[in-house]
């Protein structure tokens, strides 16, 4: 599992903990494990990189039994699928993202534009 730390930059999101929204602006934590990413109030967020240590994990309440729970987390995150180039929190990297795809779509259009002109 990876921590991030930041501000979201979003509604949209809710509190693994609280059940509740997290509000753009709000300070967040992020827990990103190969297939998920959990995020927290910064306020609710308490224990480390592993989900087991979270007060409100189904691990600490007892609502499964102790045999669902392996004694320890694995030691990488694994390969797959799921996999990322980077885990983590990162709000600037998202922005990049949506101004590139932005940018790609303007440029199809112009093709498609200028192709049904010329017909």
């Amino acid at each position: 599992w990876s921590l991030g730390r930041g501000v979201a930059v979003r509604n949209g999101w809710t509190c693994r903990e609280c059940r509740k929204p997290i509000f753009k602006g709000d300070p967040m934590v992020s827990r990103d494990g190969r297939k998920i990413r959990m995020m927290y109030h910064s306020e609710c967020f308490s224990g480390d990189a592993d989900p087991r240590t979270q007060e409100g994990s189904s691990a600490n309440e007892g609502r499964l039994p102790a045999t669902s729970f392996s004694p320890k987390a694995p030691a990488s995150k694994g390969r797959g699928k799921w996999s990322a180039g980077s885990y983590g929190y990162a709000p600037d990297r998202g922005a990049e993202a949506e101004a590139s795809r932005q940018g790609s779509r303007a440029v199809s259009r112009k093709g498609s534009a200028s192709a049904s002109k010329s017909v």
